[in-house]
């Protein structure tokens, strides 16, 4: 038990170093912009130490990571992109693509939403923010008790409402490329 304790502690303070070195940073910028001593950072990435949930969370800001990307096993790129897309919807006259697997610690997912003519989709924001581009076609944007009529290269934005629904008025198919968290882009 101890053992795995301490490989537990190596491998986050290898994860904190390795990606304080990437972002060329030195142990005294980190301290700066985490506020936590270069030498408890220091021994944290050399394993005698584990940090504490309000110094991990620290020292991920100062990084520009999401604290879980500390702590995750899993390997994932800082950059990606997905040549042939995954597509579903469970939604009738309407198909989501997610366009990218997603980066370490990113927090936004792109996709391409489409929309047979005069058919919707409804987007669940169930962390409450959504931004993005009308490709193709015109569409109305209903949020919160609002309406607002977009078309092909309108951006728009949103945050703090639990749905979006997009509507396709026109006769045509309607292309939306829509930016959210991950979690966001759960259709009902």
């Amino acid at each position: 038990m101890r053992r795995d304790g301490a490989r537990g502690r190596l491998a986050v303070g290898a994860r904190i170093r390795a990606l304080r070195t990437r972002h060329g940073l030195t142990l005294k910028e980190v301290e700066t912009r985490s506020g936590f001593s270069a030498t408890h950072v220091s021994e944290i990435e050399r394993g005698r130490t584990s940090p504490t949930i309000p110094v991990l969370v620290g020292i991920a800001d100062a990084l520009g990571v999401d604290p879980n990307v500390l702590l995750s096993d899993a390997e994932r790129p800082t950059l990606t992109s997905r040549t042939r897309a995954l597509s579903g919807s469970d939604q009738p006259g309407s198909e989501t693509t997610t366009l990218t697997d997603g980066i370490a610690g990113g927090r936004l997912r792109p996709a391409l939403v489409t929309i047979d003519a005069r058919e919707g989709v409804e987007l669940r924001l169930d962390l409450g923010e959504v931004s993005g581009i009308v490709q193709e076609g015109e569409v109305t944007l209903k949020a919160g008790g609002e309406s607002v009529a977009v078309a092909a290269g309108d951006g728009f934005q949103l945050a703090g409402e639990p749905a979006l629904l997009i509507r396709n008025e026109g006769s045509t198919r309607a292309r939306i490329v829509v930016v959210a968290k991950p979690s966001s882009l759960t259709g009902r």
